[in-house]
């Protein structure tokens, strides 16, 4: 599948693309894809995800973590917000589709 026709939902199970050089630089995870040669940058709720995704790890999983992790309250549209930053990693190839 290419790049952008990835469609993620709630039982998606992805994985952080095994080749990049990661660091974390004062609660920003810093990144180094090597195949591209660019460099990205997390921050906020982006580090706890990135370290998650070290692991085969379904969507909705990730969506309660975060729930978890930073109190979101019950309105907040934690599931849309999280899924459009994994469509942002898998748009970038920093973030696999395993199943």
């Amino acid at each position: 599948m290419e790049r952008g026709t990835v469609v993620i939902t709630a039982d998606t199970v992805l994985r952080r693309k095994p080749d990049l050089v990661a660091s974390d630089m004062g609660g920003e995870t810093v990144m180094l894809d090597i195949d591209s040669g660019r460099y990205f940058g997390l921050s906020g709720v982006g580090p706890h995800l990135w370290d998650a995704l070290a692991r085969d790890t379904r969507v909705d999983a990730l969506v309660a973590s975060v729930r978890e992790q930073f109190d979101a309250a019950p309105d907040e549209d934690v599931e849309h917000d999280v899924m459009e930053f994994l469509n942002r990693l898998v748009d970038k190839g920093l973030v696999r589709v395993v199943g």
